[in-house]
């Protein structure tokens, strides 16, 4: 991420503090921000059924048991969260969570909603633009294409 970027973030974000326990996200609910983990663990959690009702195949660890149900399935561990990881990044597509992270232990994190997010750094270009250049001296920003598409072309 250009420096640029990491500054206008540091500046977005806010400071989070949540208990061991604390259901961060949730499976199913509208993604609206998304979180770097400063201090802490959090459990990563998947349902036992799919969109289709379909049950799935998933590694199971025995601290999640028939105790974390929710009313469709039992959720079930695939995998954790560490200090300086992110995670909710579907926030920035508009996408709903695929997963429910749950903290393991007390976490510090720093969020940003994705409206936030969103109004860093917003251009509209026009169909046929040139974004970047080959030679172009640029502060190598980041862009996300929420509508239309782009075309990488090597010369």
């Amino acid at each position: 991420m250009p420096p640029s970027m990491v500054y206008k973030l540091f500046f977005a974000m806010e400071d989070e503090n949540v208990k061991a326990g604390t259901e961060i996200i949730k499976a199913g609910e509208e993604c609206d921000k998304c979180y770097i983990i400063e201090n802490g663990t959090a459990d990563v959690l998947l349902s036992t059924k799919n969109n289709n009702g379909q049950q799935q195949h998933i590694v199971r660890d025995d601290t999640y048991n028939t105790n974390q149900n929710t009313k469709d399935a039992e959720l079930l561990w695939v995998g954790q969260f560490y200090s300086g990881e992110t995670f909710g990044e579907n926030a920035q597509k508009g996408k709903v969570r695929e997963a429910t992270v749950i903290s393991r232990t007390e976490m510090d994190l720093l969020s940003i909603s994705n409206q936030e997010f969103l109004c860093l750094q917003q251009h509209i270009f026009q169909p046929n633009s040139i974004i970047i250049q080959e030679g172009d001296q640029h502060d190598s920003s980041m862009c996300i294409v929420e509508v239309g598409s782009v075309k990488l072309i090597k010369n």
